[in-house]
């Protein structure tokens, strides 16, 4: 658990698609040279733009090796229906790709939010009617699934560690999409916390054990930068 933890935290690769990444592109006869820069990092993919032909830019997103978070094909695709029927209009369209190719099973294609904006403190007047209305659907979800989104990604990580070196406390999992012709909260990430107790083995207990101290950071931190409880 701490070698992924570390993983995590450090790993960020070189800014271009690795070995098994080409292998996986070229296995989906995907276009190399359509892949722009490695424009983000998280514990489920790495994202780089991608140079289409479309009105809008995009995005493609591999999967990467944190064995922290759920990653295969299946998964992203139950969580990507998940986030498609509990958040409906707040949900990001996503295309994802199946093709098993030295351990790399999936990609995920998006558009590109130009803005790059999350929601923050600055903005959050202007999104929390939207912000609750994604609370109470999560708060459904939580009581249908015992399965709640994680709204701050690496924030958890800075919370858990040493809260008082957060300067910026944007939702890193939530963007605002200004090209629609009403902006709009978009959720682009589907990774979920389970939040019912696992009773397999050692491993996965403790796996999720550290997930509920990351969705007690997600409560924790929303609450105190913007006053609002995801649970109760």
């Amino acid at each position: 658990m701490l070698r992924e933890l570390i993983y995590y935290a450090k790993h960020r690769g070189d800014g271009y698609p690795d070995s098994r990444e080409k292998l996986l592109i070229a296995n989906l006869e995907i276009d190399p040279h359509q892949i722009g820069e490695l424009i983000g990092y998280g514990g489920l993919h790495r994202t780089f733009l991608w140079k289409s032909d479309s009105r809008r830019a995009k995005v493609i997103k591999f999967p990467t090796d944190n064995k922290l978070f759920d990653r295969n094909y299946k998964q992203q695709l139950d969580n990507i229906l998940l986030f498609k029927d509990y958040f409906g209009p707040y949900y990001h369209p996503t295309q994802i790709f199946h093709y098993n190719s030295a351990g790399l099973d999936h990609l995920l294609m998006q558009d590109f939010i130009d803005s790059r904006e999350h929601i923050s403190p600055v903005n959050f007047s202007e999104f929390s009617e939207q912000f609750v209305d994604i609370v109470a659907r999560n708060k459904k979800l939580m009581r249908d699934r015992s399965i709640s989104i994680d709204f701050i990604g690496p924030q958890a990580f800075k919370w858990i560690l040493n809260r008082k070196q957060i300067t910026e406390p944007n939702m890193s999992n939530i963007l605002i999409d200004r090209d629609l012709n009403e902006p709009q909260i978009k959720l682009f990430d589907f990774d979920v916390f389970n939040l019912a107790s696992p009773k397999t083995n050692l491993k996965n207990r403790l796996r999720g054990k550290f997930r509920s101290a990351l969705f007690k950071a997600n409560r924790e931190f929303i609450n105190h930068f913007y006053r609002v409880d995801i649970v109760g």
